[in-house]
């Protein structure tokens, strides 16, 4: 991957106006119990958002960006069953922005939820995702998301989460055992 951005950022510096800001949007999903995932499950989860997100920190931290934004998940915080390899991804989006901002550096990371119509939750089946909103989660429809990823980046935030949630609805989902 390295060469690949590097390659990209030169010729960006090389034919274009300065780059004033990155917005890693990577994700895979390779879902199962992870007493089951193999490396290979791991590494294919874990290679476009953690190698991704290092290899645009390490070569751009000494370029004045207005902004880094990494696109994490809601599953870094709440967690989701089979899914603790993207978890995994997603929360070290969280810490390297973390770190980013430490270094004096920009950096916004958003736990997204589901968006509606397009990503990773709009592939899901109709039956799963009846299932997810039985359980209280819902979806952000995608001219929304953009309005709030504005928002956190005209705030400054840090680290934000965006998830459309019936807490109480949720909520009901544990005291009557069933671990969504």
């Amino acid at each position: 991957y390295s060469e690949q951005i590097a390659d990209i950022l030169g010729n960006i510096r090389e034919t274009m106006p300065p780059l004033r800001g990155i917005i890693h949007a990577a994700g895979v999903v390779n879902d199962g119990l992870l007493v089951n995932q193999t490396d290979t499950q791991f590494e294919q989860v874990l290679g476009p958002k953690v190698q991704g997100a290092w290899h645009l920190h390490s070569l751009t931290q000494d370029t004045p960006l207005e902004f880094f934004v990494m696109f994490s998940a809601g599953a870094a915080l709440l967690g989701s069953s089979g899914q603790g390899n993207y978890a995994a991804a997603n929360a070290f989006l969280d810490g390297l922005t973390h770190y980013r901002r430490a270094q004096g550096l920009t950096a916004l990371s958003i736990n997204w939820g589901a968006w509606a119509d397009v990503g990773m939750a709009a592939a899901l089946g109709e039956q799963q995702q009846q299932r997810l909103s039985a359980q209280g989660i819902g979806t952000i429809i995608p001219s929304q998301g953009v309005k709030v990823l504005q928002q956190l980046i005209e705030q400054d935030s840090i680290q934000t989460a965006v998830l459309p949630i019936n807490w109480a609805k949720l909520g009901q989902q544990f005291a009557n055992g069933i671990v969504p």
